[in-house]
């Protein structure tokens, strides 16, 4: 077997020594194996394997050293050929053999995909005058393609606008674009077949400039929603001029003047008990004068008392049964509210505050329970408007110390008995 000597590029020769042997006598002979390589061809096709119809393509072969190649096409002794491809869509096998002058052979197939004959689309755009009531202009041209067969449905577009029109064989037809802007500058009309193989095409104008005046940008105000106390800031854009503001002008607190960020303090509406809205008029003057309104909601911070009861005494010792209670001013409700607290400090301490996370008040207002004497509780507690307010108690201190001595007469009586 010579299966092992496949990929061999050269004539190979096998040597194989035959002896016989009688009675008393030995004979030998030598015979050799010729083994001689196996051709490994290749086709290839230029420019490629899939052209449109009516192209020349260039068949290749290659790895037929020294061999001679035969193709389907009638070609003999070539190493490569040139077909023509058909007129209408589809593909061809084309297959070559390569015979070597040792009688050894390989035969090959190449397919090549033949596309159907493009056409070529065309357009014109002739731009209209600018209205001056619209500012916007109308282009017309005519669409055509070559090469097309049937009815062919075409877009044409531009800036967003667009139409379809149907085109038949070759015959040109007519479009309208409409709504076009006047301002000027370079535009491109387009034109797209729905038929793939027809591509698209484009034409260039100069649209006319302007002829009325532009609207003007409208002025955009931002708003603000803070807690009672707080700073809110507001602002304005599309103004090209100055900015005044006014508005609210009995509210407390600070109330903006000029610019396009302003700051509004609500220092002085810390004691409302209801969300409050103040609005603010911007006023852009440019030639002309715009008008915007901005407002900033004000929600209240909540309005509670905050009270400790001193622990009990067992003798002279103080226990850590102190209270602190939280309730709300005028009798009102703990609905929507949570609190934390802190002990000791200045100032309530979010790093050390307990619980996590914050609860609601309980419905006695007790959130504090085991309370040391002396200890100083410092109680933060928000509302479902994200505001918050913070107290401070001292837990009072107890008196457990025994009363001081009293004197108490005593009367002796003297009694003889006989």
């Amino acid at each position: 077997s010579t299966a092992g000597l496949t990929g061999i590029t050269a004539t190979t020769v096998l040597s194989y020594t035959a002896t016989c042997t009688t009675a008393g006598t030995t004979t030998s002979a030598v015979g050799t194996v010729t083994v001689n390589p196996q051709p490994s061809l290749t086709l290839t096709a230029t420019p490629g394997d899939m052209v449109t119809a009516g192209s020349s393509v260039t068949l290749t072969a290659t790895g037929c050293t020294g061999g001679t190649v035969n193709w389907s096409t009638g070609q003999q002794n070539a190493s490569s050929v040139v077909v023509m491809t058909v007129n209408v869509a589809g593909s061809a096998i084309y297959s070559a053999t390569c015979v070597t002058v040792s009688g050894c052979t390989d035969s090959e197939e190449i397919e090549i995909m033949t596309l159907a004959t493009a056409c070529n689309l065309a357009v014109t755009a002739v731009p209209g005058d600018c209205d001056p009531a619209s500012n916007l202009y109308v282009v017309t041209g005519l669409v055509s393609a070559t090469g097309s067969v049937g009815v062919t449905s075409v877009t044409v577009s531009s800036g967003g606008t667009s139409v379809v029109v149907s085109l038949t064989g070759n015959s040109p037809a007519s479009y309208t674009l409409s709504g076009l802007i006047s301002d000027g500058l370079v535009k491109t009309v387009s034109v797209v077949s729905s038929a793939s193989v027809c591509g698209m095409s484009s034409s260039t104008h100069t649209a006319p400039i302007s002829c009325s005046t532009a609207p003007p940008i409208p002025l955009t105000v931002t708003s603000a929603t803070v807690c009672a106390g707080q700073t809110a800031t507001l602002s304005v854009s599309g103004c090209t001029g100055s900015v005044t503001w006014s508005g609210a002008a009995g509210a407390p607190g600070t109330n903006p003047s000029t610019g396009t960020v302003v700051t509004v303090s609500t220092t002085g509406l810390t004691g409302i008990t209801s969300q409050t809205v103040l609005s603010y008029t911007a006023t852009c003057t440019n030639g002309t004068t715009r008008t915007a309104v901005a407002t900033v909601t004000i929600n209240p911070a909540p309005s509670m008392t905050l009270t400790a009861s001193a622990p009990t005494c067992t003798g002279a010792t103080s226990l850590t049964n102190g209270t602190v209670t939280l309730s709300p001013l005028g009798g009102g409700s703990t609905a929507g509210l949570t609190y934390q607290y802190s002990t000791g400090g200045t100032a309530f301490n979010p790093a050390t505050a307990q619980p996590t996370p914050a609860n609601a008040i309980p419905g006695n207002g007790q959130i504090v329970s085991d309370a040391t004497e002396g200890i100083t509780y410092w109680v933060r507690v928000t509302n479902e408007s994200g505001c918050s307010k913070d107290l401070s108690v001292m837990v009072p201190m107890s008196n457990c110390e025994c009363p001081p001595p009293v004197c108490v007469p005593i009367s002796v009586k003297r009694v003889i008995r006989r």
